[in-house]
């Protein structure tokens, strides 16, 4: 089967990264796999994977104009969207072409309106009953498929020990210490997991442990890494030590590094990656520190997809900097309780994230899809959901990349 994805967002994003692996997935399962990507984005993690790809350039008013004659030129059998944005005109190339096509929101909350075409597919119960809300779809026409990712022989890589060994000489982290691990964007969604995992460690720290915090991330937000920079700084003064880092440079492959931790924060594909491996998670979300993963409270944290949105109220700095002090310590000295963690988080993915559960879910869309027919909606109400100008301006203007180039140079000339 001829299978065309677009991600006309792209970047550095959970949503990118679980295209790309449902995408693997697929092609090894026999099928053809063509990327159509906004050519202005950040392409480089679908790029580095090998696919064909095809760059669309928008117009002087954001919209996608080629679209149409570029999927034209593949003739795939569906397409298969990850991503909200361009959707409406997706649909809209797939209506002129009569291919079937179907969108995945992997994430976060849903802030846009839906186009009404079924099936839709999302990552949890919480974006489902959000989609029920604002929409006209039905029970029926919303698909809940969490799985993406790879758990055969993950990340078994004979590079591995040496990638690690590197990383600590060059960040000059001893070999007998424990790291805790966090990998994530620097936003405001993610500082407060970056320094309640910073502060817990210099507590156990100071508590005799033989630990480090490691995260690992490209910046959003100066203005964020700028306080979490200053944090650190503190925290390593008082202890002597380089205690807690921040790094970048490996951040284009951060996951790669999942397998040095001995205990990881994370939401989202974050979290997932460490159960997998059998390392201890606790998620962390902008509500803040939510707890580690187990049996217990898993239900619950994966209705809100992973991301920590189950807290309804903010919990304080200082508190969640108490609790995860707690968790890790009680991880450390009740061996016991630490395997009846692991080795349900390594279940519990296997038997609900496994990619292959994707492969076979979405393959079964597909057929259904082509077999069937699909029924698009009214012209008027795909054009409707166009980007508009406006928004394409917004977007433009909140490219990082843009944003982090322009303060660089105003810090420069301040010196």
């Amino acid at each position: 089967m001829k299978i065309g994805i677009v991600l006309l967002y792209a970047g550095l994003g959970g949503h990118v990264r679980s295209a790309i692996t449902i995408a693997q997935a697929l092609e090894s399962a026999g099928n053809s796999i063509t990327f159509f990507l906004d050519a202005t984005e950040n392409n480089s993690l679908v790029d580095q994977a090998g696919f064909q790809s095809i760059k669309i350039q928008r117009g002087i008013k954001g919209d996608y104009i080629q679209l149409t004659d570029k999927i034209k030129t593949v003739k795939p059998d569906v397409i298969h969207s990850f991503a909200i944005t361009g959707y409406a005109e997706t649909v809209m190339s797939c209506k002129k072409l009569s291919i079937p096509c179907i969108l995945t929101i992997c994430g976060g909350k849903l802030h846009t309106r839906l186009i009404n075409i079924s099936p839709l597919v999302v990552f949890s119960n919480e974006l489902k009953d959000a989609a029920l809300a604002n929409s006209s779809l039905q029970k029926d026409d919303i698909v809940v498929l969490p799985a993406r990712i790879i758990t055969t022989d993950y990340r078994v890589d004979s590079n591995s020990e040496l990638l690690y060994n590197t990383f600590r000489h060059k960040y000059n982290i001893p070999d007998d210490v424990k790291i805790v691990l966090r990998i994530a964007r620097v936003n405001r969604s993610y500082a407060q997991s970056i320094k309640i995992g910073a502060l817990a460690v210099e507590k156990l720290y100071n508590d005799g442990c033989k630990i480090r915090f490691i995260h690992i991330g490209t910046i959003n937000s100066y203005d964020e890494f700028n306080e979490i920079s200053s944090l650190f700084e503190e925290i390593n003064t008082r202890a002597g030590t380089n205690l807690v880092i921040s790094v970048q440079d490996e951040a284009i492959r951060g996951a790669d590094y999942t397998g040095i931790a001995d205990f990881a924060i994370g939401v989202g594909r974050s979290a997932y990656e460490p159960m997998v491996l059998g390392i201890p998670t606790f998620v962390c979300g902008e509500n803040g520190y939510v707890g580690i993963v187990s049996a217990e409270n898993v239900d619950d944290i994966a209705y809100y997809n992973f991301s920590g949105r189950n807290n309804k109220a903010a919990v304080p700095l200082e508190t969640g900097v108490m609790m995860l002090h707690k968790d890790i310590s009680r991880l450390l000295e009740d061996i016991e309780y630490r395997k009846r963690v692991v080795d349900f988080s390594v279940r519990y993915i296997k038997e609900n994230l496994d990619v292959n559960i994707a492969v076979k879910e979405y393959t079964d869309i597909y057929n259904k899809l082509i077999l069937q027919g699909q029924k698009y909606p009214d012209d008027a109400e795909l054009k409707a959901g166009y980007v508009s100008f406006s928004e394409f301006i917004r977007h433009r203007l909140r490219n990082w990349c843009i944003i982090n180039k322009a303060k660089g140079v105003i810090k420069r000339c301040r010196k």
